[in-house]
């Protein structure tokens, strides 16, 4: 058992050294500075090393040039780059870089952002900057699976430490949490529900194997002026239009490529 598990977390070593590999060499150009067997490598892969490392070092590129290439000429001579599964991974790499660079070509220039969408925007949020509000939360989450008729009932009509007796002694598994959350980071369904609840009321959070039974301990306004929320405000609306964008031109190449679905294909959830 720990023999394959050693092999199979090898292989995957492997396979991402392949692919490192296959992201740096940009048609082997430049300056040969080293040879591995027959493989070169060069002045334009080590500058792509240096500017993946936290710490630029050319010597530290260098020797983990070498040592990818080592791994690579090993794999290949035990053909695992002929490995259909390795070579389905090298493909979904390939295809991840080239859109990501048609992507970076599409969006170069950053979307103009004016003022009166600042503005805007500011005013269509007042959870998020005007009425920013911070909730204390004590919170019991427990699986969804445990919340049985008995349990809502007490929920329904009881208090806190009546919930908490309830939940020990039928044996049921929970766990005790507080926290801080703003009005900004919470659904707005959520925060319709609570932002005129007084502390010390119950009220429930359903999730998808979860569900939360909480109280609010402590609330206090916290406004964001416009002026201080300018900046985060333009980002948002940045990256929404790149968003956008990226939406309307994915979909105009698909019109012109004509895309069609087998019925196999259709039927997929």
């Amino acid at each position: 058992m720990k023999n394959n598990a050693l092999s199979k977390q090898l292989g995957i070593c492997l396979l991402s050294v392949m692919l490192l590999t296959a992201c740096n060499k940009p048609g082997n150009s430049g300056q040969v500075l080293a040879k591995v067997g027959d493989a070169e490598l060069t002045v334009n892969q080590l500058n792509a090393e240096l500017a993946s490392l936290p710490q630029p070092s050319k010597a530290v590129a260098m020797e983990n040039l070498v040592s990818r290439q080592l791994l690579v000429n090993a794999a290949v001579g035990k053909k695992l780059d002929q490995d259909p599964g390795v070579q389905m991974q090298i493909q979904r790499a390939r295809d991840a870089v080239l859109s990501q660079a048609y992507i970076q070509q599409l969006v170069s220039e950053p979307p103009k952002v004016t003022d009166a969408e600042v503005n805007d925007f500011y005013q269509q949020n007042p959870a998020k900057f005007a009425q920013r509000t911070e909730f204390q939360f004590q919170q019991l989450v427990l699986e969804s699976d445990n919340v049985d008729e008995g349990l809502q009932k007490t929920v329904q009509a009881g208090s806190w430490d009546e919930v908490s007796s309830y939940l020990v002694q039928h044996g049921l598994k929970y766990q005790r949490q507080m926290v801080w959350k703003s009005s900004a980071e919470l659904p707005a369904e959520l925060l319709e529900k609570i932002r005129n609840m007084q502390p010390g009321i119950l009220f429930t959070v359903k999730e998808p194997k979860l569900t939360i039974v909480a109280v609010i301990r402590n609330k206090y306004n916290d406004p964001v002026e416009i002026s201080d929320a300018k900046e985060t405000i333009r980002r948002v609306l940045e990256q929404k239009k790149v968003q956008e964008t990226l939406t309307t031109h994915l979909q105009q190449l698909k019109d012109a490529a004509k895309v069609s679905y087998t019925e196999q294909a259709k039927s997929l959830k």
